[in-house]
């Protein structure tokens, strides 16, 4: 006994299987930047300022990742998230540091940071928007199956 099968339009399906695999990349972005969207706008009424941004940090076919964070130019609010242990700031390449004081400028070749505690605001963003993050990537993967549907 044998069975044979054809495939008709198999040009056709090859080419809507290759517009599927393209149409699944941008989906999965677009879900990740829905769902990193709730948590950076919950970050920006916590921040210490402006400067919350969102990008793609990593695409593969089968996932994409979405990351919220403080723009490059406000590098220290990372700072801000875990909190700074007391340190000494010496100076490696010019002969002092320059900064204005109380009293006027300042001029050293050590300071003592006194370090503070963590404030967090991206941590808490996310920790209380979870179930927003999942509706909101739920919505656009749903969006894009009724589209195809």
């Amino acid at each position: 006994m044998s069975a044979s099968t054809r495939v008709l339009g198999d040009a056709e399906l090859a080419r809507k299987l290759t517009e599927a695999k393209d149409a699944a990349k941008v989906v999965l972005e677009a879900a990740a930047l829905a769902g990193a969207e709730v948590v950076r706008k919950a970050a920006v009424v916590r921040a210490p300022g402006p400067g919350i941004v969102m990008v793609i940090a990593a695409r593969r076919k089968t996932f994409a990742e979405a990351a919220v964070g403080p723009e490059k130019k406000k590098w220290y609010y990372r700072l801000l998230e875990s909190g700074v242990k007391a340190h000494e700031i010496e100076v490696r390449r010019a002969p002092v540091l320059v900064f204005e004081g109380l009293g006027g400028k300042v001029r050293t070749p050590l300071v003592h940071h006194p370090g503070f505690s963590p404030r967090p605001f991206l941590r808490p963003a996310l920790d209380e928007n979870e179930d927003g993050v999942v509706r909101e990537m739920g919505e656009e993967f749903k969006a894009a199956i009724m589209e195809v549907a």
